[in-house]
């Protein structure tokens, strides 16, 4: 099967649109399908690490002005018509003018692109967490967290094929942990009274809350260890680096494939919501989170109801940032969030994406 990726990354947009997309690449990659990605090259985008996976990657020009009126247009640049044509133009040079599917994950597309474009594929697959637009789809993903379908109804094709919720979340292979091994983990984060922390503020945090999470839990002395994951685009590294300088608890991790490793070697995490919270949930993770946009802030309200995580305002204080630290110090809080957490996920949401579409 020949397949085509539309999706983008930049220091606004972030890196999860490209990340989902890649694992549902390496999965069909495994099974002998070829798939290509066409990119913009944003400021911040991560093309490279698509290209060090073994993908090729085509390039989006901008060639006209995006008057479309969509939340996320200013994110396509483009008109959605010209943007199309492109696409278009990269089947004909990669695929002989059609694939056999076509992967498209865009808060600035819908189902003007989608029409277009669809001529020239077998298949369509829109990957989606927003449910704010009409589609023309053959298949859709939404990963959200108790994300009821009925948010589709007057928005897709009667013949689209949906699949909703977190046994659809696109996590690497890896995250399918079984759970003696995480068991095994959270046993050794009770012992140690929650002293490894875990930030992970997304690919690029441009926000730089990483800081403000640093200021907060640093004045603690029963942390003896806190690991910062930062993308290979994050705009802030510099100023990250001179916390890891004052203080030798603090070490910076960049653009790693060891995931999983530091998820279960560390106790709690500060982090973004997004795929990332689905991996939390894989590894049983306890875990504090906050939002970047508004399709994460729904992210959060479903997981903290159900239990699998806390959250934290950007303009909270250290001091209440603290506190709920302190929180998963009590050994039934942390054990029932972690509890809570591995029924949100399996790890096992490719593998079932990618029997459906290859059906």
């Amino acid at each position: 099967m020949k397949v085509l990726v539309r999706a983008d990354s930049g220091t606004e947009i972030g890196t999860g649109h490209i990340m989902r997309c890649l694992t549902l690449a390496v999965e069909l990659r495994r099974r002998n399908h070829e798939v290509v990605f066409l990119c913009q090259r944003l400021e911040g985008n991560i093309s490279d690490k698509i290209i060090a996976e073994g993908f090729e990657v085509r390039f989006v020009e901008l060639l006209s002005v995006n008057n479309d009126k969509l939340p996320h247009s200013h994110w396509l640049r483009n008109s959605q018509s010209n943007d199309a044509i492109q696409t278009i133009e990269v089947l004909g040079e990669c695929f002989n003018g059609r694939a056999h599917c076509l992967i498209v994950d865009h808060y600035g597309i819908d189902h003007r692109w989608e029409s277009i474009v669809g001529q020239h594929t077998d298949k369509l697959l829109v990957i989606d967490d927003l449910a704010d637009r009409l589609h023309c789809c053959d298949f859709l993903i939404d990963q959200t967290f108790n994300r009821d379908k009925n948010d589709y109804d007057a928005l897709i094709p009667n013949r689209c094929s949906i699949m909703t919720g977190t046994k659809f979340a696109l996590l690497r292979s890896e995250f399918s942990v079984p759970n003696r091994m995480v068991l095994k983990a959270r046993i050794c984060s009770r012992k140690r009274s929650v002293s490894n922390v875990l930030i992970m503020m997304g690919g690029t945090d441009h926000l730089n809350l990483t800081r403000k999470v640093l200021d907060s839990i640093l004045p603690d002395e029963r942390i003896t260890r806190i690991t910062v994951v930062l993308g290979p685009t994050a705009p802030h590294v510099e100023q990250i680096k001179n916390y890891r300088e004052l203080d030798d608890r603090v070490s910076i991790i960049r653009d790693t494939s060891e995931i999983v490793e530091l998820m279960l070697a560390h106790d709690i995490c500060f982090g973004a919501a997004g795929t990332s919270s689905w991996e939390r949930c894989a590894t049983g993770l306890p875990s504090i989170l906050t939002s970047f946009a508004k399709n994460q802030s729904t992210i959060l309200q479903n997981l903290k109801q159900f239990g699998a995580i806390d959250v934290f305002n950007i303009d909270d204080t250290g001091q209440q940032i603290l506190a709920k630290l302190e929180q998963l110090r009590d050994e039934k809080v942390y054990d029932e969030m972690s509890s809570m957490c591995l029924k949100v996920c399996d790890g096992n949401g490719t593998k079932r994406v990618v029997d459906k579409i290859t059906q």
